[in-house]
């Protein structure tokens, strides 16, 4: 190759290169957010910061996905290790009793601390009823 072919090369990729980054320059001059807003991965979306979840290992401590779009994913990621089966089911199946077990006992607690007229021992059984209110 001539030295005169090779500059031409290099001078078309040094071109290339600026005008990518124009490119990119202006895509990002026209999709700047409004203070406190950020592109939900999931739908596309512009949206304020308090539409997504919260996520404090994550930039400006939210997730990438909006409230909706999460809720949607995690949906369907249960559903399909449900189907699936086996060892991950079961410890999803354990995660979920072990979250409702923690909640009836903050329950407990605060109508014991507050008095509010719930009765102190709420059923086991999810779905049997929830707290019931004392006849008084």
């Amino acid at each position: 190759m001539s030295a005169s072919l090779v500059a031409e090369v290099r001078l078309t990729a040094a071109e290339r290169r600026l005008l990518r980054e124009q490119i990119d320059a202006a895509r990002r001059a026209k999709e700047q957010p409004a203070a406190g807003e950020r592109r939900c991965f999931g739908c596309g979306e512009w949206k304020p910061l308090d539409e997504f979840v919260n996520a404090p290992k994550k930039p400006k401590g939210k997730s990438y996905q909006c409230k909706r779009c999460n809720k949607l994913y995690v949906r369907e990621r249960e559903k399909r290790i449900r189907a699936e089966g086996g060892e991950r089911a079961e410890h999803l199946r354990e995660v979920k009793a072990a979250r409702q077990r923690r909640y009836r006992e903050r329950k407990r607690a605060l109508a014991s601390a507050t008095g509010s007229g719930l009765q102190a021992a709420t059923p086991e059984k999810p779905g049997s009823g929830g707290p019931r209110r004392s006849r008084t």
